[in-house]
């Protein structure tokens, strides 16, 4: 009988590291470290602001839709434009007041990178 050879174990090449990309959190304003398709340091945070923007959505697309439906003119478009400039300013102030990330900051990156918003 001959001898069976020694079974080798696999090696497995070392795995690669991820790049890490330097992000700010939109819920926080933190900078934090992460791979390049993370957005929010926790994720917490990442539930805390998308509930947020779904709320705020509810309230805002029926005047968007309203406002665009009238082409800009007509009594209707005037009060849902009026509205929701009104609203753009209080949530504007309430982001600020919590030290979250400005809207004009979470857009910025994305255009710089030609997001479109039907890229959600």
């Amino acid at each position: 009988m001959t001898a069976a050879a020694p079974v080798q174990a696999a090696t497995e090449p070392p795995k690669a590291r991820k790049k890490a990309f330097r992000h700010v959190c939109p819920e926080c304003a933190v900078t934090f470290i992460g791979a390049r398709d993370t957005r929010f340091c926790t994720t917490a945070h990442k539930d805390s602001f998308w509930n947020r923007e779904a709320k705020r959505g509810k309230v805002a697309m029926p005047l968007m839709r309203a406002w665009r439906g009238g082409r800009g003119s007509g009594d209707v478009a005037r009060y849902a434009f009026t509205e929701l400039c009104a609203l753009a300013d209080r949530w504007n102030a309430e982001d600020r007041d919590a030290g979250r990330l400005s809207a004009v900051e979470f857009v910025r990156p994305k255009m710089r990178q030609g997001w479109k918003a039907a890229d959600l």
